[in-house]
């Protein structure tokens, strides 16, 4: 967003490809994050359905697993309400560009 007074008012412009970008990175982000804990999570459960991984060598690494998978969810979980700021946003950004302030200085 860019303010600018060309001497006959203010000129606001917006580059809306720069929100197109950011619920892009949104959409991405999502799906990634999605299929890497899903294979995090297949791979946890072949593991602790394999006798050679229940020994107790094995059982710190479980435990570190486990947390792990556990912060995997957590971030899985609280990211797309901060992801929803940008929805938040393009519709506050919306709603300012369809006021009569808005569209006389534009």
């Amino acid at each position: 967003m860019a303010i600018v007074n060309d001497g006959g008012g203010f000129n606001i412009s917006v580059r809306e490809e720069l929100f197109d970008t950011v619920i892009e990175l949104k959409e991405t982000f999502n799906a990634d994050f999605e299929e890497s804990y899903n294979r995090l999570e297949d791979i946890y459960k072949k593991m602790s359905s394999d006798d050679g991984f229940k020994g107790q060598a094995c059982e710190g690494f479980m435990e570190l697993f486990d947390i792990l998978l556990q912060f995997h969810k957590d971030i899985k979980d609280k990211m797309p309400s901060f992801f929803n700021e940008f929805d938040n946003f393009r519709e506050s950004l919306e709603e300012i560009k369809s006021t009569s302030v808005y569209k006389e200085l534009y």
